[in-house]
């Protein structure tokens, strides 16, 4: 292999790994995107429900300020 041919080869394996790596990244985001929906829609149910702000924190994970936001929304 010509050191022309090493270097195109090079650049072709380098431009995979950079596609692979802006797939991955995409993937990653549109998976915590979402779990943040569904987090949030789940809170909403249990407001709905009448659930406690400290039980929906537990279960979601999310702050006091954060579901009182969805309260406020939902209002």
């Amino acid at each position: 292999m010509s050191d022309e041919e090493l270097h195109a080869y090079n650049r072709y394996q380098d431009s995979l790994r950079d596609e692979a790596s802006y797939i991955e990244t995409n993937y990653y985001c549109a998976k915590m995107e979402g779990k943040e929906e569904t987090t949030k829609t789940i809170a909403i149910k249990l407001i709905k429900q009448g659930v406690d702000v400290d039980i929906i924190k537990a279960v979601t994970g999310l702050s006091v300020a954060a579901i009182k936001d969805l309260v406020k929304n939902e209002s």
